[in-house]
C-alpha cells in the first residue's frame, strides 16, 4: 500500500511530461500570441468623442444665526430656501467665549439658473 502512494504521482508526472514534449508547449503560445495580435480595436463612438460637460454652477446662501441667550431656530428659513431649490452643504457651529453665545453658520447652493 505504501509504493501505490509513491508510484501514483510519478505515474501522473511522467504522463504529463510526455504529454507537454508531444504537444509542443511553443508552437501553441505561438498560436496564442498570433491570435491576441489579430485583435481588433474598437472605434471610438461619437458620444466618446464629445467634449467633455462644462462644470456645474451654483449659486450660494449663507444662513447665520447668533445664539446669544436664545435658543437658535433657522428651521423656517431653512424650509423655504428648500422650497426655493437650495441644499445645504456646509454647517458650522462656532463660539465667540462664554459671554457672547456662539454662531451657528449653514452655507446653501442650488445649481444657477
Amino acid at each position: 500500500m505504501h509504493k501505490s502512494r509513491l508510484v501514483t504521482p510519478l505515474v501522473i508526472f511522467v504522463a504529463t511530461f510526455a504529454l507537454s514534449a508531444v504537444l509542443d508547449v511553443r508552437h501553441l503560445v505561438s498560436r496564442a500570441q498570433g491570435m491576441l495580435s489579430k485583435t481588433t480595436v474598437p472605434k471610438v463612438t461619437a458620444q466618446a468623442a464629445q467634449k467633455p460637460s462644462p462644470p456645474q454652477l451654483w449659486e450660494y446662501r449663507a444662513v447665520e444665526k447668533s445664539s446669544g441667550d436664545k435658543k437658535i431656530d433657522i428651521g423656517k428659513e431653512l424650509s423655504q430656501l428648500g422650497e426655493q431649490g437650495f441644499e445645504v452643504f456646509s454647517v458650522t457651529q462656532s463660539s465667540a467665549g462664554a459671554c457672547c453665545g456662539g454662531y451657528l453658520t449653514v452655507l446653501l447652493r442650488r445649481p444657477k439658473q
